[in-house]
């Protein structure tokens, strides 16, 4: 039942990308972006230890940069890169928070949940140890299968900063387990006292966190909207600000899009929405992966915009040439600030 319902939820998605890229999960290039290149023991251990690794990280820094050292010593000990561009999918492995500082890691891209991967193995471990656990079958058959998607996880998947996320629904399926286990413990009194111990410490990351604070200067309640776009991004801020008054002072409503793989468009359908009485359309043009065969639909194929913002970066030549061309259009760069630029139309004359 909780897997028709979880296709159901997620039907509109699979339906658009089977019509797209001929499967419903994902395209053959992104395959190769996420998946590991290389597929051996070792490789599946090092992958276990770094993404438990991602849930050791602490305020203290110290302690991080320990569990950092262990778990390099293990991968010398396996003779594997712990960096392997062939397993990582970006970046350097490291334990999250500073190896030398204190302080917590108050970002929602890549906390740790240290204390309930703590409560998980002892849970686990009390399933195993208690004759009572072992006889409930179902029980060692439902942790068995969450083990199963552990390892399958790790088997498959590159090792990322930002997995700490994708372990989310791994969490949750333990925590029936956790939940058996303190309601057989005879004195109510720990149970209590684990749960309250969990919403006290949660709280820093609940109501400081970097991107949404709570309280505080910057809390969400003493910063404006359009601050909080670009809590997590501030650098593009002033870029983005200065492009929608590029756009409001060329009372230009039909905007093309030329940005990169990583680059924000949110805040621009907002802000423009905003600042502008007339309906703006906004489209992305030249684009070059498979959904380009989209833009040839009538309904694409006729928008003209006016101006065009990019945000390409700075090896793409077509926008190093302060040109860039869309159906059989020019438009010249405008306006530029940080990786912003702003291209507008050359009427003809």
């Amino acid at each position: 039942m909780v897997g028709i319902i979880v296709i159901f939820i997620n039907l509109g998605h699979y339906i658009r990308n089977f019509d797209l890229y001929g499967t419903p999960i994902a395209t053959a290039s992104e395959e190769l972006r996420y998946t590991n290149e290389i597929f051996t023991t070792s490789v599946l251990v090092s992958n276990i230890l770094r993404n438990i690794g991602l849930h050791l990280g602490t305020p203290i820094g110290i302690i991080n940069a320990i569990s950092n050292k262990i778990i390099n010593l293990f991968h010398l000990v396996l003779s594997v890169d712990i960096s392997d561009p062939r397993t990582t999918y970006t970046g350097k492995f490291g334990i999250p928070g500073g190896l030398s500082t204190l302080g917590i890691n108050a970002t929602e891209n890549n906390t740790s949940n240290t204390l309930h991967l703590v409560l998980i193995v002892f849970s686990v471990i009390a399933c195993f140890i208690q004759r009572q656990g072992r006889k409930k079958r179902y029980i060692i058959s439902y942790i068995a299968a969450i083990i199963s998607i552990v390892i399958l996880f790790c088997f498959l998947l590159k090792w990322q900063w930002w997995n700490s996320r994708l372990h989310l629904p791994i969490f949750l399926l333990f925590s029936a387990v956790v939940g058996i286990v303190l309601s057989q413990i005879k004195l109510r009194q720990v149970a209590n006292v684990i749960a309250v111990v969990l919403i006290i410490t949660s709280l820093p990351w609940a109501l400081s966190g970097r991107e949404r604070p709570v309280v505080g200067a910057n809390g969400i309640f003493n910063t404006s909207r359009t601050e909080q776009y670009f809590n997590s991004r501030s650098r593009i801020k002033s870029g983005y600000l200065g492009a929608i008054d590029v756009f409001k002072s060329s009372q230009c409503t039909d905007i093309g899009l030329y940005l990169g793989d990583n680059d924000w468009e949110y805040p621009l359908w907002i802000l423009l929405q905003e600042q502008t009485d007339s309906p703006v359309r906004i489209k992305h043009i030249n684009v070059k992966n498979i959904s380009a065969s989209k833009s040839e639909l009538s309904s694409n194929s006729q928008f003209i915009p006016c101006a065009i913002f990019s945000t390409k970066p700075e090896p793409d030549q077509t926008n190093q040439a302060e040109e860039i061309t869309y159906q059989n259009r020019s438009y010249t760069q405008a306006w530029s600030k940080d990786k912003v630029k702003i291209f507008l139309s050359q009427k003809k004359s």
